[in-house]
């Protein structure tokens, strides 16, 4: 049984591996007006501080971003917490 759960661990080390490196990490764009990203198929995402209600974080290394128009996932993100911060604080401005 043990050496079940050692392969089991080790197969999942190497796909959560395998993924960041396929995927790689996002990149965020943040001005005092607007946060820009990018998806997986190089699709432009800006979505305007105003519409922001919420953020959250999320796993793998993401946060989630609530607007009027529904909830944008991103994930990947090297520095997230520092990231959820700055929105978290932009939109204590806004109020």
């Amino acid at each position: 049984m043990l050496i079940i759960g050692a392969v089991i661990s080790v197969i999942l080390l190497m796909s959560a591996l395998v993924v960041s490196l396929f995927f790689g990490y996002n990149k965020l764009i943040i001005t005092n007006q607007m946060i820009y990203t990018e998806t997986r198929k190089k699709n432009k995402i800006s979505i305007p501080i105003k519409s922001i209600s919420s953020v959250s974080t999320i796993n793998p290394k993401g946060i989630a971003i609530i607007t009027d128009t529904g909830t944008k996932r991103i994930r990947l993100i090297k520095n997230r917490e520092e990231i959820f911060d700055i929105i978290s604080n932009l939109i204590k401005k806004q109020i």
